[in-house]
């Protein structure tokens, strides 16, 4: 729980990230095993808004100079944002690919910036 202050960036992104892959996954699910009908103008405005929030918290990363953050994850959140007006069914099939890379990327930058932080307390209770 200490930690959180220091990952506070990177838990609200893999939030979104994880809604936002639920709902693609839930829509996958449905147009391809239960043959529900889809629109795909509710792709087009979700991953707008899904976009749009994400860009909110890379300002973040901006502001705390954490630029290979902010490039891997700007550049995640264009490719998001891209697929999303490809069409009809390509989104469904790739979106959710390209969430699960980003969920598991900030996973891994969460547990980076807690062994930096813990190794700076460790150099920091030696001196």
């Amino acid at each position: 729980m200490k930690y959180i202050t220091k990952t506070y960036d990177l838990l609200l992104i893999g939030i979104s990230f994880f809604v936002f892959l639920v709902s693609i996954v839930t829509d996958t699910i449905d147009y391809y095993f239960y043959n529900k009908f889809y629109e795909g103008f509710s792709m087009v405005i979700s991953t707008t808004i899904f976009a749009f929030i994400n860009l909110l918290i890379l300002i973040i990363f901006t502001l705390r100079k954490d630029y290979k953050s902010l490039r891997v994850l700007g550049l995640i959140n264009l490719f998001v944002f891209i697929t999303g007006f490809l069409g009809f069914k390509i989104p469904l099939i790739i979106l959710p690919l390209i969430l699960s890379y980003g969920i598991y990327y900030i996973v891994k930058e969460i547990k980076d910036r807690v062994k930096e932080e813990q190794k700076s307390k460790i150099i920091e209770t030696e001196n």
